[in-house]
This record gives structure tokens, sequence and C-alpha cells, in this order.
């Protein structure tokens, strides 16, 4: 959500997430791990984020590897600020074999025709992605900015389609 909220907590934290969406289609799985933690040698947080995303069967994938730099700063002894830098590897990659068009179905027996489809030359996206977070926070609330895809790659295969820039603002407050 926010690189700003590496070693928020003073103890190291895991987090594992496994998302299966429409199992009986097969259709996406995701996978998530990171772990972060205070360190006080370089006034903040270290955290580390690894992602792995499968859509259509297997025929789009995405690959992520983060790491995550917060630095923690005391304004006062009840608010804090944090500023979070994330820099990101991201790979996609198309198995273009597991992909079905149209002009392959035969109206008795399904998809057992050939495609006339070209595949694209590069079927392997890789780039680096860079995000920077802001946090304040007290005791009873939090408010946060994020500015992500900063570098907007070209994620496309066939032809140029950037990541688009995403700022986001959240906030919370424990009642």
């Amino acid at each position: 959500l926010n690189p700003a909220f590496a070693g928020v907590k003073k103890c190291p934290t895991v987090h594992m997430n496994y998302r299966n969406q429409y199992p009986v289609l097969g259709a996406y799985n995701t996978y998530s791990a990171s772990y972060d933690q205070y360190v006080s040698g370089v006034k903040g947080g270290l955290g580390v984020l690894l992602l792995r995303d499968e859509a259509g069967n297997g025929a789009l994938n995405l690959t992520e590897a983060s790491l995550i730099y917060s630095y923690h700063l005391n304004v006062t002894r009840k608010f804090t600020i944090l500023t979070g830098f994330q820099a990101t590897f991201r790979q996609r990659s198309l198995d273009f074999n597991r992909l079905t068009f149209p002009d392959q179905i035969d109206e008795f027996y399904g998809f057992v025709k050939p495609t006339n489809e070209i595949a694209p030359e590069n079927t392997t996206n890789n780039h680096l992605d860079l995000t920077v977070g802001f946090l304040g926070y007290t005791e009873y609330w939090y408010l946060c900015v994020t500015a992500s895809h900063l570098t907007q790659p070209n994620e496309a295969f066939l032809s140029n389609n950037v990541l688009p820039f995403k700022f986001t603002a959240h906030g919370g407050a424990s009642i």
C-alpha cells in the first residue's frame, strides 16, 4: 500500500497472501510474501516484497521483487513522519500457446483449429518500477500519500503501452 509503512512496528513483521479467484476456471492465482523490520542503524525500516500473479491459466504472468527503505523522523514525542522508497523489478511474461482465439472454434468440437493470430516477437518484458510514499501518524490516527509507477514502464508486448502514474491517499484512525 505504501513503502513508508516498512518498519513502522519495532518488531519484524511477515505477511503472506494467496488468492485463487474463480477456482473452477483456474483463471487467477496470486501469491505474495513480505518481510520488514525497524533497523536503528539506518534510522528506519527495511523490507522485501515478492509477488507472483498468474492470469488466464498461466497465459499472462507477473513476477515482482521489491526492496524497500523507510526513513523515520520523530517530529515530536507523539507525531512521526515516515518517508518510504520502493524499487521493484517487474517481469511480465506471455505464454502465447495458452491463449485461445475465436478463429480456433469448431462449432461441434470446440477449440481444435489453428489460429491466424500472429504471436508477438517478445513475450517477456522486464523493467524497474519506483514508488515513493509518505506517512504521518500518532497513536490514534495516520495519513498517507503514495506515488507509484514513477518510471511509467512500457508493459506492452506488441505496442507502446506505459503503466500509468498512480497517486493514492489514505488514512485511518483508532476509535
